[in-house]
């Protein structure tokens, strides 16, 4: 027959098995709860002061619809530095992007939702030596072109990597600008949405020739890890608020973007 201590000690240990998964149990309803919503645009108008730009704002979109049952983070990373958190199996949500920026070309790699707003890369030139651009890398060859460090230009990378067209890397996207408004480059390429804000800080519309053709052409959608599926439907609300909302299709337009209805 077993002592009292020993049914003392048997139950205390049960209360303490109970004691940790409960505890366990409240961490992972309090992660479930928590939405990371992170983005790699550190520039406008995505990003265009502090707590301020579009990323911003969807952010209060995404608070209002949530309530206080989420606690909503939000964060600006380096595009590498979201790339590890995506291959650590992080939960998060990543606004205004698309699927062929993450290799997810079936769309299953990732949750996404539906496009809200449509963006196009851009070819400009300055208007004193206006680029002819009909889609094609070959109406570039020969021509000096202002890149971003890091970034990709698939349909132009096998130009510049056969030397066809010169490649001028910068670190950012107004250096670029910046090189084609003092005539140091040929051309550049840039968001509409990114072009539009430049414009205007810079005053410089009258010496920037847009060719008529894009680049690329892309919708901007939310993506989600999948271990978000749960909150799945609630991006989606956010997305059709936005493309509701007379305020945001303004909002949209006005940074060079175009709405979907």
């Amino acid at each position: 027959m077993n002592s009292p201590e020993y049914k003392t000690g048997r139950l205390w240990i049960g209360i303490a098995f109970v004691l940790v998964l409960l505890i366990k149990s409240a961490f992972a309803q309090a992660e479930g709860k928590t939405l990371n919503v992170v983005t790699y645009y550190d520039y406008p108008p995505f990003v265009t002061d502090k707590n301020q730009g579009l990323f911003f704002n969807f952010i209060e979109e995404l608070k209002e619809l949530a309530g206080p049952d989420y606690q909503i983070n939000s964060q600006v990373l380096p595009r590498k530095r979201l790339n590890e958190l995506l291959q650590e199996g992080r939960s998060i949500i990543v606004p205004f992007i698309h699927w062929s920026f993450f290799q997810d070309p079936e769309q299953d790699r990732y949750i996404w939702t539906p496009a809200f707003a449509v963006e196009k890369n851009l070819i400009l030139s300055h208007t004193n030596n206006p680029v002819l651009y009909r889609g094609e890398a070959q109406n570039l060859t020969g021509l000096k072109f202002a890149s971003v460090r890091g970034h990709v230009y698939v349909e132009l990378q096998q130009a510049i990597d056969e030397g066809k067209i010169r490649n001028i890397i910068t670190n950012s996207q107004i250096s670029c600008l910046k090189l084609l408004l003092n005539q140091r480059v040929d051309f550049t390429t840039l968001p509409s949405s990114t072009l539009q804000f430049y414009l205007r800080k810079l005053n410089a519309k009258e010496e920037i020739h847009i060719a008529t053709v894009p680049r690329t052409v892309f919708g901007r959608h939310v993506m989600m890890t999948k271990n978000l599926v749960g909150q799945r439907e609630l991006l989606n609300q956010v997305v059709e608020k936005i493309k509701d909302s007379k305020e945001w299709q303004k909002n949209l337009i006005f940074n060079g973007l175009e709405p979907v209805e």
